[in-house]
Protein backbone atom coordinates (compact mmCIF):
# COMPACT_ATOMS: atom_id res chain seq x y z
CA UNK A 1 0.00 0.00 0.00
CA UNK A 2 1.26 3.50 -0.74
CA UNK A 3 1.38 6.11 2.02
CA UNK A 4 -1.93 7.76 2.78
CA UNK A 5 -0.24 11.11 3.35
CA UNK A 6 3.06 12.78 2.46
CA UNK A 7 4.30 15.38 4.92
CA UNK A 8 7.06 17.84 4.07
CA UNK A 9 9.58 18.75 6.77
CA UNK A 10 12.54 21.10 7.13
CA UNK A 11 15.04 18.32 7.88
CA UNK A 12 17.60 16.58 5.66
CA UNK A 13 15.85 13.28 6.17
CA UNK A 14 13.12 11.01 4.88
CA UNK A 15 11.19 8.46 6.91
CA UNK A 16 7.98 6.46 7.01
CA UNK A 17 5.57 5.61 9.80
CA UNK A 18 2.59 3.31 10.12
CA UNK A 19 0.10 3.63 12.96
CA UNK A 20 -0.24 -0.14 13.25
CA UNK A 21 -2.69 -1.21 15.98
CA UNK A 22 -2.65 -4.47 17.95
CA UNK A 23 1.12 -4.27 18.54
CA UNK A 24 1.76 -4.04 14.82
CA UNK A 25 -0.30 -7.10 13.89
CA UNK A 26 -2.90 -5.09 11.96
CA UNK A 27 -2.17 -2.68 9.09
CA UNK A 28 -2.40 1.02 9.88
CA UNK A 29 -2.32 4.44 8.28
CA UNK A 30 0.95 5.05 6.45
CA UNK A 31 2.75 8.40 6.25
CA UNK A 32 5.87 9.39 4.30
CA UNK A 33 7.94 12.27 5.70
CA UNK A 34 10.16 14.04 3.16
CA UNK A 35 12.64 16.75 4.09
CA UNK A 36 12.54 19.59 1.57
CA UNK A 37 16.35 19.99 1.35
CA UNK A 38 16.45 16.56 -0.33
CA UNK A 39 14.36 17.29 -3.47
CA UNK A 40 16.00 20.72 -3.60
CA UNK A 41 19.56 19.37 -3.72
CA UNK A 42 19.64 15.70 -4.69
CA UNK A 43 19.80 14.57 -8.29
CA UNK A 44 16.67 12.85 -9.66
CA UNK A 45 18.43 9.46 -9.46
CA UNK A 46 19.46 10.05 -5.84
CA UNK A 47 16.00 11.25 -4.84
CA UNK A 48 14.46 8.20 -6.52
CA UNK A 49 16.79 5.97 -4.49
CA UNK A 50 15.86 7.72 -1.23
CA UNK A 51 12.14 7.31 -1.89
CA UNK A 52 12.64 3.69 -2.95
CA UNK A 53 14.44 3.04 0.34
CA UNK A 54 11.59 4.47 2.40
CA UNK A 55 8.90 2.67 0.39
CA UNK A 56 11.04 -0.45 0.75
CA UNK A 57 10.29 -0.32 4.47
CA UNK A 58 6.60 -0.57 3.58
CA UNK A 59 7.08 -3.43 1.14
CA UNK A 60 9.05 -5.37 3.78
CA UNK A 61 6.51 -4.45 6.50
CA UNK A 62 9.22 -2.85 8.62
CA UNK A 63 7.01 0.07 9.60
CA UNK A 64 4.82 -2.10 11.83
CA UNK A 65 7.74 -3.17 14.01
CA UNK A 66 9.16 0.34 13.85
CA UNK A 67 5.93 1.80 15.21
CA UNK A 68 5.93 -0.59 18.16
CA UNK A 69 9.63 0.01 18.87
CA UNK A 70 9.18 3.78 18.65
CA UNK A 71 6.18 3.77 20.98
CA UNK A 72 8.08 1.60 23.46
CA UNK A 73 11.12 3.88 23.47
CA UNK A 74 8.95 7.02 23.66
CA UNK A 75 6.95 5.53 26.56
CA UNK A 76 10.11 4.73 28.52
CA UNK A 77 11.50 8.23 27.93
CA UNK A 78 8.18 9.79 28.97
CA UNK A 79 8.08 7.72 32.16
CA UNK A 80 11.62 8.73 33.05
CA UNK A 81 10.85 12.40 32.42
CA UNK A 82 7.67 12.20 34.51
CA UNK A 83 9.57 10.75 37.48
CA UNK A 84 12.26 13.40 37.18
CA UNK A 85 9.69 16.20 37.06
CA UNK A 86 7.83 14.79 40.05
CA UNK A 87 11.11 14.52 41.96
CA UNK A 88 11.94 18.15 41.24
CA UNK A 89 8.51 19.28 42.44
CA UNK A 90 8.13 17.10 45.54
CA UNK A 91 10.76 16.39 48.17
CA UNK A 92 9.04 13.18 49.32
CA UNK A 93 9.01 11.78 45.78
CA UNK A 94 12.66 12.70 45.46
CA UNK A 95 13.54 10.44 48.39
CA UNK A 96 12.11 7.36 46.69
CA UNK A 97 12.77 8.12 43.01
CA UNK A 98 16.32 6.80 42.88
CA UNK A 99 15.56 3.10 42.50
CA UNK A 100 12.68 3.51 40.01
CA UNK A 101 14.88 5.75 37.85
CA UNK A 102 17.73 3.25 38.03
CA UNK A 103 15.51 0.30 37.08
CA UNK A 104 13.83 2.29 34.33
CA UNK A 105 17.21 3.30 32.94
CA UNK A 106 18.39 -0.32 32.89
CA UNK A 107 15.18 -1.46 31.21
CA UNK A 108 15.54 1.27 28.58
CA UNK A 109 19.08 0.11 27.82
CA UNK A 110 17.92 -3.50 27.46
CA UNK A 111 14.97 -2.46 25.26
CA UNK A 112 17.20 -0.49 22.89
CA UNK A 113 19.82 -3.26 22.89
CA UNK A 114 17.17 -5.78 21.81
CA UNK A 115 15.49 -3.61 19.14
CA UNK A 116 18.58 -1.97 17.63
CA UNK A 117 19.87 -5.04 15.70
CA UNK A 118 16.44 -5.62 14.18
CA UNK A 119 16.06 -2.03 13.07
CA UNK A 120 19.57 -1.94 11.62
CA UNK A 121 18.90 -5.13 9.68
CA UNK A 122 15.74 -3.51 8.36
CA UNK A 123 17.75 -0.54 7.10
CA UNK A 124 20.05 -2.86 5.15
CA UNK A 125 17.03 -4.68 3.70
CA UNK A 126 15.50 -1.36 2.61
CA UNK A 127 18.83 -0.46 0.98
CA UNK A 128 18.62 -3.67 -1.05
CA UNK A 129 15.04 -2.87 -2.07
CA UNK A 130 16.14 0.58 -3.23
CA UNK A 131 19.10 -0.88 -5.11
CA UNK A 132 16.74 -3.18 -7.03
CA UNK A 133 14.70 -0.19 -8.16
CA UNK A 134 17.23 2.62 -8.53
CA UNK A 135 20.51 0.72 -8.72
CA UNK A 136 23.24 0.17 -6.09
CA UNK A 137 25.29 3.10 -7.39
CA UNK A 138 22.43 5.58 -7.11
CA UNK A 139 21.61 4.38 -3.60
CA UNK A 140 25.25 4.71 -2.53
CA UNK A 141 25.44 8.22 -4.00
CA UNK A 142 22.22 9.14 -2.21
CA UNK A 143 23.62 7.99 1.14
CA UNK A 144 26.82 9.98 0.70
CA UNK A 145 25.01 13.09 -0.54
CA UNK A 146 22.43 12.99 2.24
CA UNK A 147 25.13 12.72 4.91
CA UNK A 148 27.00 15.70 3.45
CA UNK A 149 23.81 17.76 3.01
CA UNK A 150 22.80 17.14 6.61
CA UNK A 151 26.04 18.65 7.90
CA UNK A 152 25.84 21.53 5.39
CA UNK A 153 22.21 22.24 6.33
CA UNK A 154 23.11 22.56 10.01
CA UNK A 155 25.82 25.07 9.13
CA UNK A 156 23.36 26.93 6.89
CA UNK A 157 20.86 27.18 9.75
CA UNK A 158 23.48 28.36 12.23
CA UNK A 159 25.33 30.81 9.95
CA UNK A 160 22.47 32.27 7.89
CA UNK A 161 18.92 31.58 9.03
CA UNK A 162 19.43 31.90 12.79
CA UNK A 163 21.27 35.27 12.56
CA UNK A 164 18.61 36.58 10.16
CA UNK A 165 15.84 35.53 12.52
CA UNK A 166 17.57 37.21 15.45
CA UNK A 167 18.25 40.41 13.49
CA UNK A 168 14.93 40.81 11.68
CA UNK A 169 12.52 38.34 13.27
CA UNK A 170 11.94 36.78 9.83
CA UNK A 171 13.37 34.17 7.48
CA UNK A 172 13.01 33.84 3.69
CA UNK A 173 9.84 32.27 2.31
CA UNK A 174 11.90 29.59 0.54
CA UNK A 175 15.16 28.90 2.40
CA UNK A 176 15.48 25.55 0.60
CA UNK A 177 16.04 27.24 -2.74
CA UNK A 178 18.68 29.46 -1.16
CA UNK A 179 20.35 26.39 0.34
CA UNK A 180 20.31 24.59 -3.02
CA UNK A 181 21.84 27.66 -4.70
CA UNK A 182 24.59 27.71 -2.08
CA UNK A 183 25.29 23.98 -2.50
CA UNK A 184 25.70 24.41 -6.26
CA UNK A 185 28.28 27.19 -5.87
CA UNK A 186 31.73 26.13 -7.22
CA UNK A 187 33.52 27.22 -4.05
CA UNK A 188 31.41 24.81 -1.97
CA UNK A 189 32.21 21.67 -3.98
CA UNK A 190 35.45 20.95 -2.14
CA UNK A 191 33.98 21.36 1.37
CA UNK A 192 31.04 19.14 0.38
CA UNK A 193 33.43 16.48 -0.91
CA UNK A 194 35.23 16.61 2.43
CA UNK A 195 31.92 16.19 4.27
CA UNK A 196 31.09 13.15 2.14
CA UNK A 197 34.46 11.59 2.97
CA UNK A 198 34.15 12.26 6.71
CA UNK A 199 30.65 10.78 6.77
CA UNK A 200 31.99 7.46 5.50
CA UNK A 201 34.63 7.39 8.22
CA UNK A 202 32.18 8.17 11.03
CA UNK A 203 31.32 5.14 13.22
CA UNK A 204 27.73 4.19 13.93
CA UNK A 205 25.96 6.02 16.74
CA UNK A 206 25.13 3.46 19.47
CA UNK A 207 21.67 5.01 19.87
CA UNK A 208 20.96 5.21 16.12
CA UNK A 209 18.89 2.57 14.36
CA UNK A 210 20.96 3.06 11.19
CA UNK A 211 24.17 1.09 10.62
CA UNK A 212 27.39 2.94 9.93
CA UNK A 213 27.51 4.51 6.48
CA UNK A 214 30.64 2.51 5.62
CA UNK A 215 28.76 -0.71 6.38
CA UNK A 216 25.83 0.27 4.17
CA UNK A 217 28.11 1.25 1.30
CA UNK A 218 30.07 -1.99 1.60
CA UNK A 219 26.84 -4.03 1.43
CA UNK A 220 25.66 -2.06 -1.60
CA UNK A 221 28.98 -2.63 -3.36
CA UNK A 222 28.36 -6.38 -3.17
CA UNK A 223 25.08 -6.17 -5.05
CA UNK A 224 25.07 -6.81 -8.81
CA UNK A 225 24.45 -3.89 -11.12
CA UNK A 226 20.95 -3.82 -12.64
CA UNK A 227 20.53 -5.16 -16.16
CA UNK A 228 20.33 -2.51 -18.90
CA UNK A 229 16.74 -1.42 -19.34
CA UNK A 230 15.60 -3.02 -16.09
CA UNK A 231 13.42 -0.76 -13.98
CA UNK A 232 13.05 -2.91 -10.90
CA UNK A 233 10.14 -4.83 -9.55
CA UNK A 234 6.70 -3.87 -10.80
CA UNK A 235 7.70 -3.05 -14.41
CA UNK A 236 7.55 -5.42 -17.40
CA UNK A 237 10.84 -7.09 -18.26
CA UNK A 238 12.77 -5.06 -20.81
CA UNK A 239 10.78 -1.86 -20.22
CA UNK A 240 13.23 1.02 -19.79
CA UNK A 241 13.06 2.86 -16.50
CA UNK A 242 11.63 6.35 -16.69
CA UNK A 243 13.44 8.66 -14.28
CA UNK A 244 11.29 11.11 -12.32
CA UNK A 245 11.20 14.68 -13.57
CA UNK A 246 13.64 17.16 -12.11
CA UNK A 247 12.32 19.41 -9.34
CA UNK A 248 10.43 22.37 -10.81
CA UNK A 249 12.83 24.90 -9.37
CA UNK A 250 15.96 23.25 -10.81
CA UNK A 251 15.40 24.61 -14.31
CA UNK A 252 15.33 28.27 -13.34
CA UNK A 253 16.94 28.86 -9.95
CA UNK A 254 17.46 32.44 -8.91
CA UNK A 255 19.94 33.89 -6.43
CA UNK A 256 18.69 34.57 -2.94
CA UNK A 257 17.73 38.21 -2.55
Amino acid sequence: RPPARIRLTAEVNASVTEDAPLLGLAPGRRVLYLGMPLPACLSPAELRAVLAHELGHFSRRHSRFGAVAHRGAAGLDAARQAIQEASAANHLVRLYAGWPLLLLGLYTRVFRWLTRPVRRRQELEADREAARVAGPGAMADALRSTAALEAAWQEFLADFLAPMRRATGRIPDDPFRAFAHMVEAPEVREPLAALRARAVERPADPDDAHPALATRLERLARLPAPEPGASGRGSPRGTPATPPPAPPWSAARRPWR
